[in-house]
């Protein structure tokens, strides 16, 4: 189960839209714990732990594509 924030529906996603805008996993991490968003765990967030969030989710859009037939 994606962990949620407050202002987005999935975490991933603005963790995604973060990172784009050329944020940090330790960027990201840190301004999640600013706003007091705990982990799934309830715990703090570490660049570790984002960077296991978008790895994971990005490998499951990956997975969702090639079952859609969007990449060959």
């Amino acid at each position: 189960m994606p962990v949620r924030h407050p202002s987005c529906p999935n975490l991933s996603d603005w963790t995604f839209d973060e990172h784009a805008q050329g944020k940090s996993f330790n960027v990201i991490a840190v301004s999640l714990n600013e706003e007091g968003v705990p982990t799934a765990k309830g715990g703090r967030w570490h660049a570790s732990t984002i960077s296991h969030v978008f790895h994971s989710e990005d490998v499951d859009r990956e997975l969702a594509k090639i079952r859609s037939g969007l990449l060959a």
